[in-house]
């Protein structure tokens, strides 16, 4: 029920943007979601979501524009949520495989994986563009690897809240320590007869008169029962997969091309929205300039209130220490001589544009006296 109190003062713009809400009436309070998760999953990136954030405006609210703080705001929410997205997949996937509670389930200080190789030179015919873009191409095989990494833990969770002899086991656990638990219970014997239990269920709800669609399911189910022979709950997680990974995994795939920007401005990620074999990792100028005056402040640092001239060598620990991105060096896995110096011409790339930008001090050659100035570093008050 909140309507202009007609004292406080407004900008034009403002004042009728509220004017013509306040013609509306109140809408009806909708039923809450509930949700049964208290912590994030990867904690230690949202706390590093939240930190960022909350700082960005605490510090930036009199110093940008507010349609300029808005729009990076967006970016830098955006971005994260991409970062996050890569960290989950990443994490969900080793501890189904391994069965050890990852490094981004905790408060993890460290860059976890992905290592994430962001190209600067806006050249589609580059080899650093080709690096950037391999990474892009692995990360989307992650999702496919977590497509059944999600099925297998949401079916356990599933068999084991309805299992009173189970649920004990589960309860009062959140997060890392959750999951954990649950994958350890892929041989329980309940879970195992579950399981059986819901594949006998598909298998007869699936059968038609149609005596070709039965042969062909016959043989789908043969498929399943030989690849995993003493595990059903294995053979569930591969009927499901394969009946829901086009529709599913699709809104997946949806959900990061959306957070990563693709085709917009303020993406992280370049390609056409259609072919995502053109899909790479580059770092667009709006979404460059955010980082940076997010850096500029330290969002670790509480008693860091302006923004500040920062090293280019700090500014490149901040991208891999707080989301694991690097410019100057090739991910693990993909060094040779030719990648190799794509780095370092990537790097001289990241200068050009910083430069081109207004926002380089290029002290000398020396890399520890190359800087970088914020735009904002004064307030500026309102005439």
């Amino acid at each position: 029920n909140g309507v202009y109190d007609k004292q406080t003062d407004l900008d034009t713009e403002t004042l009728l943007e509220t004017l013509f809400m306040d013609i509306f009436p109140s809408s009806q309070i909708g039923t809450p979601i509930k949700s049964e998760a208290q912590t994030p999953v990867c904690e230690g990136q949202a706390k590093r979501f939240m930190q960022g954030f909350i700082k960005f405006i605490m510090v930036f609210k009199d110093k940008m524009p507010a349609r300029e703080l808005i729009y990076n705001l967006q970016t830098l929410i955006n971005f994260e949520l991409c970062i996050y997205t890569l960290k989950l997949i990443y994490s969900t996937n080793h501890l189904v495989k391994t069965g050890d509670i990852p490094s981004q389930f905790t408060l993890d200080i460290l860059s976890t994986k992905p290592e994430i190789y962001s190209d600067m030179t806006e050249s589609s015919k580059s080899f650093s563009r080709e690096i950037a873009r391999q990474c892009v191409s692995r990360d989307l095989q992650e999702f496919a690897q977590f497509f059944a990494s999600n099925l297998r833990l949401r079916s356990i969770d599933y068999f084991a809240n309805n299992n009173p002899k189970l649920t004990g086991r589960i309860a009062g656990n959140q997060g890392g320590e959750y999951f954990k638990i649950l994958n350890s219970l892929v041989q329980d014997s309940d879970i195992q007869a579950d399981a059986r239990s819901a594949i006998n269920r598909i298998k007869n709800e699936n059968q038609t008169d149609a005596e070709e669609r039965n042969e062909m399911l016959e043989e789908f189910f043969s498929r399943c029962d030989n690849r995993y022979p003493d595990d059903s709950l294995s053979r569930l997680v591969m009927i499901l997969d394969e009946a829901q990974r086009n529709r599913a995994g699709g809104k997946m795939i949806s959900w990061f091309k959306d957070v990563g920007g693709v085709e917009k401005n303020y993406g992280f990620i370049k390609g056409s929205s259609k072919h995502r074999n053109t899909w790479t990792y580059s770092m667009s100028n709006d979404l460059l300039w955010t980082l940076i005056h997010l850096a500029s402040i330290n969002p670790s640092d509480e008693s860091n209130l302006e923004p500040k001239r920062i090293r280019l060598i700090e500014f490149l620990g901040f991208l891999e220490e707080w989301y694991g991105i690097i410019i100057n060096r090739v991910p693990e896995g993909m060094e040779s001589i030719e990648s190799n110096h794509s780095a370092r011409e990537n790097l001289s790339a990241l200068q050009r544009r910083l430069r081109q930008m207004g926002l380089f001090d290029n002290l000398s050659d020396d890399f520890e006296a190359q800087y970088i100035k914020p735009q904002y570093r004064r307030k500026v008050y309102n005439a």
